[in-house]
């Protein structure tokens, strides 16, 4: 996702107008509030409204 999308999502899940109302570092969730920086990139993870546990990032971990 590129960093222009990634900002609308983690503002929409900050305001309530998207899913999950908390953002995690890891998939553990065990850095609330926090977003990593990976390879290069941001990304955060979140629960969907039926509790399955999303990703957002802007780089991919695989590269071609």
């Amino acid at each position: 996702m590129p960093d222009s999308r990634t900002a609308t999502a983690s503002r929409r899940r900050r305001t309530g107008r998207g899913p999950g109302s908390t953002c995690y570092a890891d998939p553990r969730h065990t850095e609330p509030g926090q977003i990593n920086r990976l390879f290069g990139g941001r990304g955060a993870y979140f629960d969907d409204p039926s509790g399955h546990n999303m990703e957002i990032m802007t780089v991919p971990y695989v590269r071609p």
